[in-house]
């Protein structure tokens, strides 16, 4: 009978886990300070915020008092969960939620594996702290990912009680809650677990999982129902070639790889010393989990590029293919740690790992620091930034605007905050995230809005300026010659460009001329 590493490791005594626990507390705890005095707040971040007050006032998904779909409301649901138990504003809410999922995800790794360098690896990195730093529902994704694979290995190693099942079930639930990407990734999860935890293991969770797609495609066609797409909007066709997505895809992977590999530098070095010096490796140590959640982590990297080739949305990045990577390499790195376990050295190293990975999580900000000449909002809280947030204009109406400001770094715009609850923006739609929109679409969805209609050029002062707005554009494709030879596109279509040139007024908000229309 297979026995847990948990009762392997017996050595691993209560100082030891109380110091390692609380490194890990510690560093979320700064990122989680960080977060809520900075913001972190992306234009994703603000849907999933205003779906939290929507939940929280009026118990459903709304977004301006529609349902709201593109993004999956479990997050936001437990946000507004957190918010109402605490009394605190979603903004706040939310980053300590993510604290709890973070904490919680690394406890249940290393209830799993009883390694506490595994579930202080697996959540302080590079990866999971720069995601762990936005509002965004990757945060209850591994935590979803945690109970999985927590209750997956605890039925590996022979416990089939009602509790392990449960948890199972609720970590499913949480995934297919909070991101359409769960649901193909559920499935391979299952398809691993049979092939690493064998036929006795899948059998037995195969009714969780079969009723959690269930329930996910049961979601899925409500959305479908109701606002006429499963996820919540047409999905556009990826614009870029599958060459220039395969090359920004590996040279994605070759810089987040080196982050990761110097943030654990400390630990390669003990690593490498440990078995210089042929210290004797655990023999009767069982690195099945740790095989399981590699392969998890190639999975998760290998969905995440296929599935971009055929939808479109953000390119690859830490938020899109960096949690394979720190499964992967974190599951890998302490596999082979632990066969070479020395408490007192791996306390000190992981205390240098996690100031190397709170820094390069999000080296931009944290090497500020050190700036003499950073930008003017840098000191500024969010709740300072977000109190002098205002257009200053005294219109109501559609708005037409090609440069509403940013909150403050680190904190995206918000178009709800900036021209207040009486303006709606109604702005062309633009490559790559929509179809290019003519002139003449643009005209008549204004028109059919029965609203009046303004250009706001109030804070663009310059032809040049505008210029660079309207004529802005994206990576399409690689040129011949060489892997920098970028093809480029234009975001926005000739037409529109073209109008709004010719009505750009420096400076002013002017009513909606459409008599110059072409």
């Amino acid at each position: 009978m297979k026995v847990s590493t948990v009762n392997d490791n017996k050595n691993e005594h209560a100082l030891y886990l109380l110091c390692a626990g609380g490194l890990a507390v510690f560093f979320i705890s700064t990122i989680t300070y960080i977060a809520l005095r900075t913001g972190f707040v992306s234009y994703d971040s603000w849907y999933y915020l205003r779906l939290a007050e929507s939940v929280l006032t009026n118990g459903a998904c709304h977004v301006r008092g529609e349902y709201f779909a593109v993004f999956p409301c479990g997050y936001s649901a437990m946000i507004a969960g957190l918010s109402w138990l605490t009394g605190m504003d979603v903004f706040h809410s939310s980053k300590v939620l993510n604290f709890l999922l973070l904490c919680g995800s690394g406890v249940l790794i290393f209830l799993a594996t009883g390694s506490a360098l595994f579930g202080f690896l697996f959540v302080v990195n590079p990866v999971v702290l720069s995601i762990g730093h936005y509002t965004w529902s990757e945060n209850a994704f591994i935590l979803s990912f945690s109970m999985i694979f927590y209750s997956l290995t605890k039925m590996y190693y022979g416990n089939y009680s009602l509790k392990i099942f449960s948890m199972l079930m609720l970590g499913l639930l949480i995934g297919v809650s909070t991101r359409y990407f769960f649901g193909p990734y559920a499935f391979l999860i299952f398809m691993a677990s049979l092939m690493v935890y064998g036929k006795k293991v899948s059998i037995r969770a195969f009714p969780v999982f079969a009723v959690s797609g269930i329930l996910f495609l049961l979601y899925y066609y409500y959305n479908n129902s109701m606002t006429g797409y499963g996820s919540g909007r047409p999905r556009v066709t990826p614009p870029e070639s599958v060459i220039y997505l395969t090359v920004n895809f590996f040279e994605y992977l070759a810089k987040d790889f080196l982050v990761y590999f110097i943030s654990v530098s400390p630990l390669l070095v003990m690593l490498v010393v440990f078995m210089y010096k042929k210290k004797k490796p655990i023999s009767d140590f069982d690195c099945t989990p740790y095989l399981f959640l590699s392969l998890l982590g190639l999975g998760y990297i290998s969905i995440a590029f296929v599935l971009r080739i055929y939808v479109h949305y953000d390119l690859y990045g830490t938020r899109t293919v960096g949690y394979g990577i720190s499964f992967l390499l974190s599951s890998l790195l302490s596999m082979a740690c632990m066969r070479y376990y020395v408490k007192v050295y791996s306390l000190v190293v992981m205390a240098f790992v996690g100031v190397l990975s709170t820094v390069l999580s999000h080296k931009d900000y944290y090497l500020t620091f050190l700036d003499e000449n950073r930008g003017a909002d840098w000191g500024q809280t969010y709740q300072e930034a977000i109190s002098n947030y205002s257009s200053g204009l005294s219109i109501s109406g559609a708005v037409v605007s090609f440069d509403v400001p940013r909150v403050k770094r680190y904190v995206a715009e918000n178009i709800d905050i900036f021209y207040g609850e009486n303006v709606v923006v109604l702005s062309p739609k633009a490559a790559p995230y929509n179809e290019k929109e003519s002139y003449y679409d643009f005209k008549e969805r204004v028109i059919d809005s029965g609203m009046e209609c303004f250009y706001d050029f109030s804070r663009v002062n310059s032809q040049g300026d505008f210029k660079k707005i309207v004529d802005a554009k994206y990576a399409l494709d690689i040129g011949e010659g060489a892997l920098n030879n970028i093809v480029l596109d234009f975001r926005y279509s000739d037409s529109v460009r073209l109008h709004f040139k010719e009505v750009f007024d420096p400076g002013r908000v002017i009513p909606c001329d459409f008599a110059s229309s072409r």
